[in-house]
């Protein structure tokens, strides 16, 4: 499946598992650009997948639906494995690394 949008939010979820392994994951917001009704979507990135995506890049996510199921109540997920930039956002002023 695809989706396109906007990069609202990027949320880093890297840690350290229970045999002492580092992770690396992180979940990314984007809201459509062009419905009048725009959806959000959270997506999530795990590995080597996780992608250079920036708030206000502009991004298609290719993603599949999962939905696991944990002492009898379901958890819905969004599992991104693909995320393209298609146009990348201004730097803006306050922008450390705009030159």
């Amino acid at each position: 499946m695809n989706f396109y949008g906007r990069v609202e939010h990027v949320i880093d979820k890297s840690g350290i598992k229970k045999d002492g392994t580092p992770f690396t994951a992180t979940q990314y917001v984007v809201t459509e650009t062009t419905p009048s009704y725009p959806q959000s979507g959270l997506f999530e990135t795990y590995g080597d997948k996780a992608g250079t995506a920036k708030v206000g890049d502009e991004v298609d996510v290719e993603f599949n639906l999962r939905c696991d199921e944990y002492q009898g109540k379901y958890f819905g997920k969004n599992s991104a494995w693909k995320i393209t930039v298609k146009k990348a956002a201004m730097p803006t002023e306050s922008d450390p690394l705009a030159t």
